[in-house]
């Protein structure tokens, strides 16, 4: 068996550590604020955050890309240099190229699921200052489980999580978030009486 150098193992345990966190954002569900906390500069400090795809998706999504795509491309480098040189000579070059490139192509993926994806939900506004706001079912709201999409004052489109206490809410109709159980993170919600149009 081929021992193989630290770097190539390093790449490796990023592909099983993508899979790992992508899993987790999976069944428990990405809740990441946006924001991407205090600096000195804050405007500078956006932008580069917006360069690398954050606010774009969940930030757990946008980890588990990144690592992703930084295991798949040093080993991917470390194979293709290994035909030129020894194979931990290889992996160590590949290293710097991955870390480079990872974060670069992360976020052009970033900013193309964002742009398909925008019912993601978000928490740029305070969780309570949603209820209240009408909304529409974009799944069967029952019990247990529904999803609806409410409008925020600033305009922002919220997917959220929801459940009514009375008869099941039929998706596509409108809908008012009464309150939020803290718990569980969803929202109660209610049928509107009316049509608001």
């Amino acid at each position: 068996m081929v021992a193989l150098p630290w770097t190539y193992w390093f790449f490796l345990s990023s592909l099983a550590l993508a899979a790992l966190l992508g899993l987790v954002a999976l069944l428990a569900g990405d809740h990441s604020p946006d924001d991407g906390g205090d600096a000195d500069d804050p405007e500078l400090a956006q932008g580069v955050l917006s360069l690398l795809g954050v606010g774009r998706i969940p930030l757990g999504a946008l980890l588990s890309i990144d690592l992703l795509l930084f295991g798949g491309l040093g080993v991917v480098a470390s194979e293709l240099l290994s035909a030129l040189m020894p194979r931990a000579v290889a992996a160590t070059a590949a290293l710097p190229l991955a870390t480079l490139l990872a974060p670069l192509i992360g976020a052009r993926l970033a900013r193309a699921i964002g742009r398909r994806l925008p019912g993601l939900e978000t928490h740029g506004v305070d969780r309570l200052g949603l209820v209240g706001r009408l909304g529409k079912a974009v799944l069967r709201v029952d019990g247990r489980f529904g999803r609806a999409h409410v409008v925020d004052d600033g305009g922002a489109l919220h997917q959220v999580r929801c459940v009514t206490r009375g008869e099941p809410i039929e998706r596509g109709a409108e809908l008012v978030l009464v309150e939020l159980d803290e718990a569980s993170g969803s929202y109660v919600v209610e049928r509107a009486d009316f049509s608001a149009r």
